[in-house]
């Protein structure tokens, strides 16, 4: 199984609630191993959240803490090297997953040289 269809499985394990996507995130290191994961966490947040989604021109709204950031604030040891995002719809179908201007700002101030995203 690729890290892509692990996030996808992880996404699809996530309870459908109207409006919400389901959405699921891994932080790689070079060697390919997992070292920081999540999914988007609508009832909390981050000020680092808050400062790429300001710095974005987002909204309030978009607040709560993206499954992209929460999986690289995970990360404890070890330097990211890529970032794997997946996204389901209600039925379970894979859709697209390509991070947010905050989170885009978020990948790159990381350093995360690649990132891979269903589509």
């Amino acid at each position: 199984m690729t890290i892509l269809e692990y996030c996808i499985e992880q996404a699809r394990k996530i309870p459908y609630v109207h409006g919400r996507y389901r959405l699921y995130s891994a932080v790689l290191n070079r060697k390919g191993r997992i070292i920081g994961e999540s999914s988007n966490l609508y009832n909390r947040s981050h000020p680092q959240q808050k400062y790429y989604s300001t710095k974005a021109g987002l909204n309030e709204n978009k607040i709560f803490l993206h499954a992209e950031l929460a999986a690289m604030l995970k990360v404890r040891s070890g330097k990211p090297n890529k970032i794997v995002v997946a996204r389901v719809d209600k039925y379970g179908h894979p859709v697209n997953a390509c991070p947010c201007l905050s989170c885009q700002l978020a990948i790159k101030e990381f350093q995360i040289d690649s990132v891979e995203f269903t589509t």
